[in-house]
């Protein structure tokens, strides 16, 4: 099982014989059989028809879609949902206020335990007053502001220890240096198992209870990836200080940073080792996040 990665135009997609065909003018064609794949990444000016999105699905294959410098992601994945009243379920939960708050309140909080097992496993000690403020959490007037202020100070432990990377904090759009670039772009690839265990349980990915419900936000995604990027986040890390990864796989212009070919044709097979272990703990947090709703909603 593999990961085909698509990043430079021209590239045609097609169903031949049976097998999925791809082509280039300059590279000739090459022949898959579906049972080789599990995830297609595509970049801009690929051609491919309907007919083959549909075989894709068809195969359980999912296709993420990246536009130039990891901007304007999309994710394409078989929606074969089991069937139950579970989605009814969740809308009753995300739509009561006092079910929600309270479980905002513990994601959050489980958001932070997790930040500072990153810190511990990164050698990082916890920034001062630190615990006083996660203890706040449970009676916080403004939780997300809280939750803003635990986050700087979480991101400014990081700035110290990779200062050398060009790195001051956290930022997304775009990444201004090699680190903030990799961990915009392995969050972008951590939404398709996301989505793909949430829609295994037949949840609506575009439903949370903390992040805002928005047209093309998929809230649920957002929620339940609080509980698992610590995980990507010290992956990442370890690709920069075992030397997998360096300054010299970036271009970095005023329009951000992003990853060389070269840098690329590294990252890309690394993630899909990572992420073969990594989907266990997503359907995990998926099966959770279901248990948490059946048992709220019946309360």
């Amino acid at each position: 099982m593999s990961m085909m990665v698509l990043d430079e135009k021209d590239y045609a997609l097609s169903v031949r014989d049976g097998m999925l065909s791809c082509e280039h003018p300059d590279k000739g064609r090459l022949s898959m059989p579906w049972g080789s794949l599990t995830l297609i990444l595509i970049g801009r000016q690929v051609k491919l028809s309907s007919d083959v999105l549909l075989a894709l699905a068809r195969h359980e294959i999912q296709v993420l879609f990246i536009g130039d410098k990891g901007t304007d992601p999309a994710s394409l994945m078989p929606m074969r949902p089991p069937g139950s009243d579970i989605r009814f379920r969740q809308y009753r939960v995300c739509y009561h206020s006092e079910a929600s708050v309270r479980l905002s309140r513990k994601l959050v909080t489980l958001k932070t335990l997790q930040q500072s097992w990153v810190l511990h496993k990164l050698g990082l000690g916890l920034p001062p007053g630190w615990n006083n403020m996660v203890d706040t959490l449970k009676q916080a007037d403004n939780l997300m502001l809280q939750e803003a202020r635990l986050s700087h100070l979480y991101w400014q432990q990081w700035a110290g220890k990779f200062a050398y990377l060009g790195f001051h904090g956290r930022n997304r759009r775009p990444p201004k240096d090699p680190l903030n670039a990799l961990i915009s772009l392995a969050s972008v690839m951590e939404d398709g198992l996301h989505g793909k265990a949430l829609l295994a349980q037949g949840l609506d990915i575009g439903l949370g209870v903390h992040h805002a419900t928005g047209y093309r936000r998929q809230s649920l995604i957002c929620d339940t990836k609080e509980l698992t990027r610590g995980r990507v986040e010290v992956w990442v890390a370890k690709l920069f200080l075992s030397a997998t990864i360096d300054t010299s796989l970036f271009d970095i212009s005023e329009s951000g940073c992003r990853l060389t070919s070269a840098g690329q044709a590294i990252f890309y097979p690394a993630w899909h080792k990572f992420a073969a272990t990594h989907e266990g703990r997503v359907k995990r947090v998926a099966r959770i996040v279901r248990h948490t709703i059946e048992r709220e909603a019946s309360r």
